[in-house]
């Protein structure tokens, strides 16, 4: 086993009580099986088609630890980033936690709606377990990674027929240099016009593996702008966003990095 898988392995085994605590029994057990099975996987190497010409040997010999909740600090300088704003209304997410004090939600338009996981399992813990079940790549170990270790993450939707003007969702790297896993869930529904602009940063250059998910759904007829802007400075940042469109719909996802 890698410096990093056991640097992973301990230490999802000395948080499983705060892990646990992100979303009782049924979703322990998911991220102690989904742990497993990329523990099974293993790192992609250059035998991998997809990560030929990628070099993770250094990711390999890497032995870094998980954020815990108790460690975010929305310090000021935090609260000044990002200096651009890209939409009237935004998320914010620091070290993978949701900032309701950093998110700017007043007035959002009808037909937009937001919530985060952790407000979702407080509220409907089943409709979590769902969402996080049908959302893995059953393949991607950086995917099964990002579940494994996910204690938040954001849940957007748009219902049925609405027309809204762009949200920005911003995850926030303090710079901690740990292990990140920042998840983003779009629903677009039938005939709905939306623009969803996601947009990572961190405070400053540091070691961080950041792993991040976004799943897009979009029902029959739905016409989605999907803009991915990446400006953080950590070491490794891996990528994975899965699109399902159905009949008649539009998703047209935009990445600058």
């Amino acid at each position: 086993m890698s410096a990093f898988a056991e640097a992973l392995d301990h230490a999802f085994n000395t948080q499983q009580n705060e892990l646990n605590d992100a979303g009782g029994e049924q979703i322990a057990k998911l991220r102690r099986d989904t742990l497993e099975n990329a523990k099974s996987i293993g790192l992609p190497g250059p035998r991998d088609e997809a990560w030929k010409y990628t070099n993770l040997s250094q990711l390999k010999a890497k032995p870094i630890s998980v954020v815990s909740q108790g460690e975010v600090a929305e310090n000021d300088h935090l609260a000044k980033l990002p200096a651009l704003q890209f939409a009237p209304h935004r998320v914010v997410f620091v070290d993978g936690f949701f900032s309701d004090r950093l998110s700017n939600l007043d007035n959002l338009q009808n037909g937009l709606n937001f919530e985060s996981y952790s407000s979702l399992v407080r509220r409907e813990p089943e409709a979590l377990l769902d969402t996080l079940t049908t959302d893995t790549e059953a393949n991607q170990v950086f995917s099964l990674l990002n579940l494994s270790f996910l204690q938040d993450g954001a849940q957007i939707q748009i219902a049925p027929n609405s027309e809204c003007g762009p949200l920005e969702v911003c995850f926030i790297d303090s710079g901690n240099g740990k292990f990140n896993c920042p998840r983003l869930k779009i629903s677009a529904g039938e005939n709905s016009r939306a623009e969803i602009i996601e947009v990572h940063y961190s405070a400053k250059a540091s070691e961080s593996v950041t792993s991040a998910v976004t799943h897009i759904a979009a029902a029959p007829g739905a016409n989605l702008q999907h803009y991915r802007l990446q400006f953080d400075q950590s070491t490794h940042h891996i990528a994975n966003v899965n699109i399902s469109a159905a009949a008649n719909s539009t998703v047209s996802n935009h990445s600058i990095v």
